[in-house]
């Protein structure tokens, strides 16, 4: 039987991959883009993750990682820790040179992505031997909503999977070449993978199965199981990997009750804790709107047909193989499952579950090359998947027009008409609300002489550090506290706060925020600033 993994890569057209995705990046006006300050979509976990970076630039130690919101030790720090900051604290030593660049951190991020391109088609061209099925799969990744939005922002969702991509070249590497090293480099891109961003470590935990089941039942497996190493360095490097992400969880979650402060949770949310209403507005969500920013129609319609051709012909495969889809279908609807919750809303945390189509289209494109090789180098069939690539460019770029559009509501004529029913009015309604103004805010705050070091209020503020990130003061917003609570001002107070911002005029006529207005500083593109004045001294 031949082995799953064909014979490597001859030189091929690598240059044509560098340029699609150039054009593609133009495409999605990725040049426009890196120079944007962060769009309104999730604009709190954007905040979140530029926060923690800031406070790198300030000089915290790796493992120490801070926001700017004081929602730690009874509001006197921001000591607060979620995943792995590793991608924070690079970011923070670039800003040490450059200053506090949004710019640099997209392009940071976006270069990862390419690289993670790269390594899928290197990957590709081993399994498959066909520069464009290589090309044009690595490709298409990169035309999927979530995947163009986040590779230019500033959440770990991409580079995660970038790093799993590359973790399976080098599993690809060692099958063929049978070299310890491709296969603790492996481990080592999937452990990182999911030290950034949990939901990386299906991959992870895939490989492991797989490895458990060859090592209690070899027989099994028969000469298949030459493409794993040894018993004992390929444990001893899979076994660190998983030492390695729940150290720093188990020290993550000690470092947030010690602090008593979370920006995130490191856990499950599950179907089980939500209600009938909840259910529905995660389900109408996940319908009318998220599916559609993992892929377009088309693409969804060529999965659903890959893994019905797969199920059919499943005993065709190599046992491995095989396995290896159903464990990744399985661990994608745990997956899904256990975080529920977030298909209302949170689009980003189905990035890394985009592994199993990847390698479902992989396994069928290798077993069409196998058993169907006249219509695997069909020019008919390679053209109709090179239309469905250049359909779904054009879709992608469409969306990212709508997700960064300056004026809302996005006039219909402004894009082309293949979005999908409910997104036009969805992002219409996104936008910054009452941040916008802090977009600019911070050089009107240098002007008015507020110290960089000084703590700040904003009332309207419902995220944890977006408007304090943006406006670059520290301090405390909506989250976390009651404004028709008359203490909280006064034990903010004492916690350093000194200044009193706020978007709707209604705050100037509230019987609890009023008597702390005494001292307006001035206003800025709707955005009220005041000294903020203390009762308790004034009595």
């Amino acid at each position: 039987m031949r082995v799953p993994f064909a014979s490597g890569p001859r030189p091929g057209p690598g240059w044509l991959l560098a340029l699609g995705f150039l054009l593609m990046f133009s495409a999605y006006e990725g040049g426009r883009v890196l120079h944007t300050r962060p769009a309104p979509c999730h604009l709190w976990r954007q905040t979140d993750c530029l926060s923690i970076t800031e406070n790198y630039r300030g000089g915290r130690p790796l493992l120490e990682p801070e926001i700017h919101a004081r929602i730690a030790d009874d509001g006197y720090t921001g000591n607060s820790a979620g995943e792995f900051p590793l991608l924070y604290w690079a970011v923070g030593q670039v800003w040490k040179v450059t200053g506090p660049s949004e710019f640099a951190y997209r392009l940071f991020g976006i270069l990862l992505h390419f690289a993670a391109t790269w390594a899928l088609y290197l990957a590709l061209r081993r399994l498959l031997d066909d520069a464009f099925w290589a090309v044009t799969t690595a490709l298409l990744l990169f035309t999927s909503p979530v995947i163009v939005y986040y590779s230019m922002g500033f959440l770990t969702d991409v580079p995660a999977l970038d790093l799993v991509l590359i973790g399976w070249y080098f599993v690809v590497r060692h099958a063929q070449e049978r070299h310890v090293r491709w296969w603790a480099l492996a481990m080592c891109a999937f452990a990182l993978a999911a030290l950034l961003k949990v939901s990386a470590g299906i991959s992870l935990v895939a490989i492991l199965a797989i490895l458990l089941a060859a090592t209690l039942t070899p027989s099994r497996f028969g000469e298949h199981r030459k493409l794993l190493p040894a018993a004992r360095p390929a444990w001893t490097w899979s076994v660190l990997s998983v030492v390695a992400v729940l150290a720093w969880y188990s020290y993550a979650e000690s470092y947030n009750d010690r602090h008593n402060g979370r920006y995130t949770f490191n856990s499950i949310w599950p179907i089980w804790d939500m209600t009938p209403e909840e259910l529905h507005r995660a389900w109408t969500f996940g319908t009318r709107i998220l599916v559609f920013q993992v892929f377009d129609t088309t693409v969804w319609l060529m999965l659903g047909a890959v893994l019905v051709a797969l199920a059919v012909h499943v005993r065709r495969l190599p046992g491995p193989v095989a396995l290896l889809n159903i464990l990744l279908l399985a661990g994608v609807l745990a997956y899904t499952l256990l975080w529920f919750h977030a298909v209302d809303g949170h689009d980003y945390y189905f990035i890394n579950p985009l592994i199993l189509p990847l390698v479902l289209w992989a396994t069928f494109l290798w077993w069409l090359r196998r058993d169907h090789a006249a219509v695997f180098g069909s020019i008919r069939t390679k053209s109709v998947f090179a239309l469905l690539l250049v359909y779904n460019v054009a879709y992608a770029a469409n969306n990212m027009r709508m997700r960064y559009a300056e004026r809302v509501p996005i006039d219909p004529s402004e894009v082309l008409p293949i979005h999908h029913r409910h997104e036009l009015p969805f992002w219409s309604a996104m936008d910054h609300y009452d941040l916008r103004g802090t977009l600019d805010l911070e050089p009107v705050l240098d002007s008015l002489h507020i110290p960089k070091d000084a703590l700040v209020i904003f009332l309207d503020d419902h995220t944890i550090n977006g408007s304090l990130y943006l406006m670059g003061r520290k301090g405390f917003t909506n989250y976390g506290h009651d404004w028709s609570d008359p203490d909280t001002f006064e034990r903010l107070h004492d916690r350093g706060a000194r200044y009193l911002l706020f978007a709707q005029d209604r705050w100037l006529d509230d019987p609890v925020v009023k008597p702390h207005l005494t001292r307006p500083l001035g206003r800025h593109k709707g955005i009220h600033i005041h000294a903020l004045s203390s009762l308790a001294r004034a009595k």
